[in-house]
Parts: structure tokens; sequence; C-alpha cells
């Protein structure tokens, strides 16, 4: 029972859903330092 949740887990994981909304994140993530390393400090 639990290999086949731990598989279905992974599946879900898999979604091309989950994989583009995580390139989405690490963008702003990446649009975020770089605003914040060409902004004057104080």
């Amino acid at each position: 029972m639990s290999r086949k949740h731990r598989v279905h887990v992974q599946r879900q994981h898999e979604r091309p859903q989950a994989i583009l909304l995580g390139v989405l994140v690490s963008c702003a993530v990446l649009m975020l330092a770089a605003v914040l390393l060409t902004m004057p400090m104080g």
C-alpha cells in the first residue's frame, strides 16, 4: 500500500503544470534578486 501511494505522489509531482509553476516561481525569484542587486543600498 505504501509503495503504491509513493508512486502516486511521484506521478503528481511529474505533472507539467507543477513544472511550469516551478519555472515561474524560479523566474520570479531571479527577477526579485536582480532588482535587489540593482537597487542602490540605502
